[in-house]
């Protein structure tokens, strides 16, 4: 059905968000990540759609219980050049951010060229402006090397990144990373603080009367960052980002946290109720932090990690190699001499 619903990494970043089409093959609906999506669910003060409005849930409601202290937060530091830049899009020298989305390679990422200046617009007219849901600078990578570094590997990679971001299982869709330079007025949040500065105070979020949560501010964002809801429709105005919200909740099939992390479904699979097991899940269910960029928003591609190189990106640089083989030389020896 191809949904131009980008989350590229949950989020992060994916996001990574990222471009995130839902591609028309049929995955198939793994308990684990179908639990995933009823827990959020249960989270949500919207959770479903009648006549096509969204509706207000009927059931009691369950607020996710990971309220993480160290969300990526992003403010320009030109001291940080591997995540901040200047640099020159649409003739005008913007504050930019690297970002990065797990993103089909159709053909709108195959015309991407590095260093050059791309819409998120997969044709002509706004009905084509692509909506990404993305994760910051190096943030995917950190969290599988922390998560996963003993049992990662080249046929588990695709799993892993689908399951950090919160997605459905991409094995064999050789989905690859790209990377591109967004203006910062164009990230927000898709959470229930929009804020990318600073930490979500999930102790000071508005909640409504059954126990879900609101927007700090339904306006975040301005009149012209434009959002897109699970459902292909498009937000913007004043209202937008509690419009999308609002949208988002009632209709989206995906474990989207709005929490400001991606929600990663390894976590669930503990053997029990039909779920698959796994030795090496996840401890928690908190991902990546996740960030969207505004639909057709100008930015600056700047390369692709393809999916055959995903491996290779995510384990320790060659270059590390002979330090850490010298460092264990070192104690070896160290134990030798100790010994006689």
């Amino acid at each position: 059905m191809n949904i131009p619903f980008i989350r590229h990494v949950h989020r992060g970043s994916v996001s990574v968000a990222v471009v995130l089409f839902l591609s028309s093959c049929c995955w198939s609906a793994e308990q684990a990540y179908v639990d995933s999506i009823t827990e959020i669910k249960n989270s949500f003060h919207w959770d479903h759609v009648a006549e096509g409005v969204a509706q207000v849930a009927v059931t009691e409601r369950v607020l996710l219980s990971e309220k993480p202290a160290n969300l990526t937060t992003l403010n320009f530091n030109p001291s940080d050049s591997s995540l901040y830049r200047v640099r020159e899009i649409s003739g005008t020298s913007q504050n930019c951010v690297l970002l990065t989305t797990f993103t089909k390679k159709d053909e709108f990422w195959q015309a991407a060229v590095p260093q050059q200046d791309l819409q998120l617009r997969s044709g002509t007219g706004d009905e084509n402006d692509l909506f990404t849901w993305v994760t910051a600078g190096s943030d995917l990578k950190t969290y599988l090397a922390e998560n996963y570094a003993s049992s990662l590997t080249a046929d588990t990679v695709d799993r892993r990144m689908s399951q950090a971001l919160g997605m459905p299982d991409l094995t064999g869709e050789e989905w690859v990373l790209a990377s591109f330079w967004v203006p910062l007025d164009l990230v927000l949040r898709p959470a229930y603080s929009a804020d990318i500065g600073t930490q979500i105070s999930y102790d000071t979020l508005l909640e409504y009367s059954d126990n879900s949560y609101a927007v700090t501010d339904g306006s975040s964002g301005g009149p012209d960052f434009t959002f897109q809801d699970y459902d292909s429709t498009f937000h913007s105005g004043e209202g937008g980002f509690g419009e999308f919200v609002m949208n988002n909740q009632a209709e989206t099939e995906m474990p989207w946290t709005a929490m400001g992390y991606t929600y990663n479904w390894n976590f669930l699979e503990d053997g029990l109720s039909g779920r698959a097991e796994d030795t090496n899940r996840a401890s928690s269910y908190v991902g990546v932090s996740e960030f969207v960029v505004s639909a057709g928003a100008w930015v600056q591609f700047d390369s692709f990690i393809e999916n055959d190189a995903l491996y290779p990106y995510l384990i320790p640089e060659p270059g590390s190699l002979p330090l850490l083989i010298f460092s264990t030389g070192l104690i070896c020896l160290w134990k030798r001499h100790r010994i006689f």
